[in-house]
């Protein structure tokens, strides 16, 4: 039970459910005790410890790993205690005590080496060579390959690779020709790996830094090709901040060859990826000023008051000082008059700037009603153009069918017949067509179903090939049912610009649903295009729709690498 309870936990740990993980860990604490499994107690002490590193408690995650240690220091339990010192060690280095993580990472080093631990040292090694990375690099490569020799005994090839991407950073960062060379030799090694885990993410960090190394060398157009190479293998999995890094080196490469107007272009999306990322700074830099603008109010009324307790000490002295201390309180009222008013025009300041945020509040807001009706009367108009289709002219084609079908009930001739089965095709695609453009119908049916209808329909044409991924799998049943709408609308209306421009075989969507937003990410493998900041009035539309509920739409492509539209809509 203590085991089943710990694997539990571990297996809500990786799914970063940590209340979840907890709680199992805890239960897993009790079983344990009771059953004196102390490895068990001593990974969940650890494992707790990881908990409350990643909340940010570190007072409770050091309290954690200590008791960790403590129960496999006194039952010889090597393994776990390497890997605690470890997270230790990452905990001081969260810290910036680079001191104290490396203390912590020896004595893991030591313990490992002596008990034949090769995964703890090929941990600890990889650790101690990121700290001395920046002030002894020639130790960090030292480590590094330990690390690798350690992975390659071990036949773990993952490590392999990541040792290898780390030690052509090092080598590059030497800039030397011994170092470049070096680094280029670990980058074929990398990349052989890469291939052979058949893992598109590392093979954008191998063609990364293939490019730094043509960069080192002035090789500005290989420099060029290896990082437009690393863009394409770039995968939502790797972090943002790499694809900020990416942009930079295009921007100093097209720099370099005074390419000045693609050099601009990936400034720009640098800049929008900047921005996603640091929204949150500039929130909390917005609260900052607010607080010390509160701050600064409260000091002017002290001052202010101090002021007005040093008038009152003068006013004592006149009857002493008459003619000298006329003058000293006339020039404190005017210094505190002119203060005065600076302090107002601040005020007015900061009134004025208050009622321009609200005005433009405003606008947004009647913008959003005037998007909003606009959407509202196109789906009136769907819905009325539907109803005339079904009723108007179905109705006529379904009497003329029934009509031909009683005359050649007598006659049986065969044209008639195929005449017969014409009118039933155009009359299903005319309900499909009505279907289509009815909200009634899409407010009828699921999402699910929907998406599929419009999935078989473009398989059918055989226009492309089309692929679609849910998850979780379950996740379209709940939509709210505007988004339910818009969505759909906007899927529609990707898929026919791709039928029309893109010359595209495969169509790839995938729906995630997270906790409060949906993700909707449509690629092909079409002709691409070039960016130039036009749009048709499709695109205008999807960005209408995403306006009304708040959502965003990131498009992106290059010419013969086909395109991707990346949406995401907040769930309140």
């Amino acid at each position: 039970m203590s085991r089943c309870v710990f694997n539990l936990g571990y297996h809500y740990y990786l799914q970063h459910q940590s209340d979840k993980a907890q709680k199992f860990f805890e239960q897993s604490l009790s079983w344990a005790e009771k059953s004196k499994n102390h490895k068990i107690l001593s990974m969940a002490h650890n494992q707790l410890g990881l908990l409350w590193t990643d909340r940010g408690k570190f007072n409770e995650a050091l309290k954690e790993y200590l008791l960790a240690i403590d129960i496999a220091q006194q039952h010889d339990l090597f393994k776990n205690k390497c890997a605690t010192l470890v997270n230790i060690g990452s905990l001081y280095e969260y810290q910036k005590d680079t001191v104290k993580a490396l203390k912590y990472y020896l004595e893991a080093e030591k313990i490992a080496k002596k008990n034949h631990l090769k995964e703890i040292l090929l941990s600890t090694y990889g650790s101690i060579a990121i700290i001395k990375r920046k002030s002894d690099i020639p130790l960090s490569l030292n480590y590094y390959q330990r690390a690798y020799q350690i992975a390659k005994e071990i036949d773990d090839r993952y490590e392999q690779f990541n040792t290898l991407i780390n030690l052509s950073y090092g080598y590059l960062a030497l800039n030397s020709e011994t170092g470049n060379r070096q680094a280029f030799e670990c980058l074929k090694k990398a990349e052989q790996t890469a291939l052979a885990l058949n893992d598109k993410e590392n093979l954008f960090y191998v063609h990364f830094n293939i490019g730094a190394y043509h960069f080192n060398l002035k090789q500005y157009a290989k420099a060029l090709q290896s990082y437009q190479t690393s863009l394409s293998f770039y995968q939502p999995t790797i972090s943002i901040d790499q694809k900020i890094n990416l942009y930079d080196a295009l921007i100093e490469v097209y720099k370099k060859t005074e390419d000045y107007r693609h050099a601009y272009d990936f400034q720009q999306k640098q800049n929008a990826l900047k921005d996603s990322i640091f929204n949150i700074e500039k929130t909390k830099s917005f609260n900052e000023i607010q607080t010390r603008y509160a701050v600064e109010k409260k000091n002017l009324r002290i001052r202010l008051l101090s002021k007005e307790k040093q008038i009152e000490r003068n006013q004592k002295r006149t009857a002493i000082y008459i003619g000298l201390m006329l003058i000293i309180p006339m020039l404190l009222l005017l210094l505190f008059y002119k203060h005065r008013i600076k302090t107002q025009n601040l005020l007015r300041e900061k009134e004025n700037k208050i009622f321009v945020q609200e005005k433009e509040q405003l606008k947004q807001e009647q913008e959003l009603k005037r998007i909003t009706g606009v959407l509202q009367g196109q789906d009136q108009e769907r819905n009325r153009i539907a109803q005339e289709i079904h009723d108007g002219v179905g109705g006529k084609l379904a009497g003329i069918k029934l009509h031909l079908s009683q005359i050649n009930t007598t006659i049986a001739n065969d044209k008639i017949q195929d005449i017969i089965n014409g009118i039933s095709g155009v009359f299903t695609e005319l309900r499909a067509i009505s279907h289509d453009l009815s909200q009634n119908y899409i407010h009828q049916q699921s999402l699910q179903n929907l998406i599929q209808e419009l999935i078989v329909e473009y398989n059918n044409r055989k226009e492309f090939q089309t692929d679609l991924h849910l998850y979780p799998v379950d996740m379209l049943e709940t939509l709210p049912q505007e988004i339910k709408h818009h969505l759909y609308r906007i899927l529609q209306e990707l898929l026919a610009n791709i039928a029309k421009h893109a010359q595209a075989k495969q169509v790839y969507i995938n729906l995630t649903r997270h906790e409060n937003s949906i993700n909707l990410i449509v690629e092909d493998d079409g002709i691409g295009y070039i960016d130039t900041g036009k749009t048709g009035i499709g695109i205008k539309n999807i960005q209408e729709r995403l306006q009304s509920l708040g959502g965003t739409l990131h498009m992106e492509s290059h010419p013969g690498q086909g395109s991707c539209s990346n949406i995401n809509v907040p769930i309140l």
